[in-house]
């Protein structure tokens, strides 16, 4: 009780680690009836000699026994480079008491290092075998960038990929990510569909935003939507951002907003840090939940689209995070707390 307050307990952590990596992580939830905390879940890290993640298993608490009941696990293999081979998630099957096989990505790679496929499982207990669910396709231009990223679903019946959604890419001469347009398949006009798309441009020779675009599917075309324009003073502080809104009567900009900035003499000179090298995000290529290992309590999380606009954002309770929401694409998902932030790029897949 704190100032007339009564605070009641929602989660707590305890924590183990080695080299900076997490080995186990209990989560505790809140007894309101016995006032006390009691034991949820558990998850458990190796690591091989290069201290990638390799074995992560996944535990319930068990109030009825007081013991440990396995729940899922994920096993990962490495490629040279430390880059991901293979990624295979399994569930305990209490009846036979083993772990059974659920899902399974598998990683290919250029010679840059860069992903070029990466094909998805989901296992068939009716036959014991995997079957393919999608795969995920990705082009690079001369200078190693990713300009296209293509999301195909297995039609078992056909044996055929079927068009899903696919995301293209363009920068411009700086390396600057310029434009971005998303699609989905649309099935009966088998054909492309736009459902997003941006361009931006930059202060020339920086990465200084100048104007951003946005687009919406208009009759089979891509239609201006809105306009951000920022303007920077002598010390490159922004000072003014203008808002456009697109007018079809008249195919011209209208101004909707002008927000100006004012900024005092006074700085910190604080650095910002970067949080330790201890955290783990994956599945990655993920269809559901992103799990996170090694988080710091007080964290907060937020999800932006590749044109950067935030679509998720909350403190995180639990360990896991429901993207099943999320169109299929790239997301960048930040962490931050008070040792810093840190941004980790993830595929959403159908």
């Amino acid at each position: 009780l704190i100032g007339g307050i009564l605070f009641i307990g929602t989660a707590k952590y305890d924590k183990t680690y080695s080299n900076n990596r997490p080995l186990t992580d209990i989560e505790y939830s809140w007894d309101i009836l016995s006032s006390a905390w009691k034991l949820a879940s558990k998850s458990d890290y190796t690591y091989d000699s290069n201290l990638n993640i390799i074995t992560i298993i996944n535990y319930t608490w068990n109030s009825g026994t007081s013991v440990w009941d396995n729940d899922t696990k994920s096993e990962t293999s490495y490629v040279a480079n430390n880059k991901i081979a293979s990624v295979t998630e399994y569930k305990w099957d209490t009846s036979s008491s083993t772990w059974v096989n659920s899902a399974r990505s598998d990683h290919n790679y250029n010679a840059f290092g860069n992903d070029t496929l990466v094909l998805a499982y989901n296992w068939d207990t009716n036959t014991s075998s995997w079957t393919l669910l999608n795969r995920t396709v990705f082009t690079y231009n001369s200078n190693h960038l990713l300009t296209g990223l293509e999301i195909d679903n297995w039609d078992n019946s056909l044996s055929v990929w079927v068009n899903s959604v696919k995301q293209d890419t363009g920068y411009d001469n700086s390396g600057n990510m310029a434009s971005s347009a998303n699609y989905f398949w649309d099935i009966n006009s088998s054909s492309w569909t736009g459902f997003q798309k941006y361009v931006i441009t930059f202060y020339s020779g920086t990465s200084i935003l100048q104007t951003k675009i946005t687009y919406t599917w208009v009759a089979n075309a891509w239609m201006e939507n809105t306009e951000i324009e920022d303007l920077y003073d002598s010390n490159h502080n922004l000072s003014i951002e203008n808002t456009y809104a697109w007018n079809t009567g008249t195919n011209s900009w209208d101004k909707k907003q002008i927000s100006t900035y004012y900024y005092s003499a006074l700085t910190t000179g604080i650095v910002p840090a970067t949080i330790e090298p201890e955290m783990t995000v994956y599945p990655n290529p993920v269809s559901t939940e992103l799990h996170i290992s090694g988080l710091i309590n007080n964290s907060m999380a937020s999800i932006a689209d590749i044109s950067g606009k935030i679509i998720y954002s909350q403190q995180i309770i639990e360990k896991t995070i429901d993207v099943s929401k999320l169109h299929a694409g790239i997301y960048i998902l930040q962490i931050s707390n008070n040792s810093g932030k840190t941004n980790y790029k993830f595929i959403k897949l159908p």
